[in-house]
């Protein structure tokens, strides 16, 4: 994102800024060499990315800083759309922003009154859907308003989360079924799980609403998560 950075602000004001706000979701790269603290999702852009995005539109729900939406961005996108619905979180994407000098749309609409109006060639859902109340209507949503890619990042039995209960290789036994998992509330931040069989059937059998997923293991430190490529 180096090249997009907005000079307007001295490295000492910077310093300030970093010192005053907890940034602490995604590391976004800033003027003088600095950077917000945060996890740093390069190699994820690099799984979930083209090379080239020229004039496509993007929406990211639960976009957080909007680091992606900024890697689109480089890539040739223009039309940029974030939804954030962590009011902390869309403060300090928002703040970013002024700091940029420009860059993505970022609200905290329901994703379901955006995508009733507007489709885009790239939705992204990554690390969002284990915590929504109804995951697969989310799913079959998302991939009505994607014109050409829905990309999901999500946990699978595999995650420690999951698994820890469970006996050993009970989880891998799990993984290789076409199964829902549901989390305690009480116990963890996280309500849903899905196998990778599941989320193709999801999208593929119950309504062929893509052609092809292509899941990769998320170089996220969390584990047991994986991301699939879905293209229409």
């Amino acid at each position: 994102m180096t090249s997009e950075l907005h000079p307007g602000m001295t490295k000492a004001e910077l310093e300030a800024l970093l010192a005053r706000e907890k940034f602490v979701y995604q590391r976004m790269d800033l003027p003088h060499g600095l950077a917000t603290r945060g996890e740093d999702r390069s190699a994820t852009a690099r799984i979930i990315l083209p090379e080239r995005m020229d004039g496509r539109s993007v929406l990211d729900v639960g976009c957080c800083y909007g680091f992606f939406l900024y890697r689109a961005r480089e890539r040739g996108a223009t039309r940029l759309v974030g939804l954030e619905k962590n009011p902390e979180r869309l403060r300090h994407a928002r703040l970013l922003r002024e700091v940029y000098g420009d860059g993505p749309e970022f609200s905290d609409e329901d994703f379901e009154a955006v995508c009733a109006r507007e489709r885009f060639d790239d939705v992204f859902l990554l690390n969002v859907l284990h915590h929504l109340k109804e995951p697969v209507a989310a799913l079959r949503t998302l991939a009505r308003a994607a014109k050409r890619r829905l990309v999901v990042e999500f946990p699978t039995p595999a995650d420690p989360k999951f698994s820890k209960g469970l006996l050993p290789g009970v989880a891998a036994a799990l993984s290789r079924l076409p199964l829902i998992g549901v989390s305690s509330l009480s116990e963890n931040d996280q309500t849903f799980l899905f196998t990778k069989a599941a989320f193709e059937r999801v999208l593929t059998e119950h309504e062929p609403l893509v052609s092809k997923i292509t899941f990769h293991a998320s170089p996220k430190k969390e584990k047991g998560r994986v991301i699939a490529i879905c293209e229409k």
